[in-house]
């Protein structure tokens, strides 16, 4: 199996532009909770990071076809970007 990273890099960022395009939709009424959102589109809201993953358990969803985000508004997202140190959304160039 070939891992294409450029591809899982574009999906991941795609997802997250959608979700950051309609952020105020997509957190209205979910703040705290967490939002799946698979391929573009909102497939469910979860009460945490965890139960988020229980749709894709089956699915064998590709690599940056998804993204489990927190509903919280821009100035209180914090990303993590795998490097264990939270750094704040401003500072991360996701556009």
């Amino acid at each position: 199996m070939v891992i294409d990273r450029a591809r899982e890099s574009a999906l991941a960022k795609e997802n997250y532009k959608f979700f950051d395009v309609n952020r105020d939709d997509i957190i209205a009424g979910h703040i705290g909770e967490y939002v799946l959102i698979r391929d573009c589109a909102v497939a469910g809201y979860f009460k945490d990071r965890e139960s988020a993953y229980g749709p894709l358990a089956h699915t064998h969803a590709e690599p940056g076809s998804y993204l489990i985000q927190e509903c919280v508004t821009e100035e209180d997202e914090i990303i993590d970007i795998g490097c264990h140190i939270p750094v704040p959304a401003f500072e991360v160039d996701w556009k």
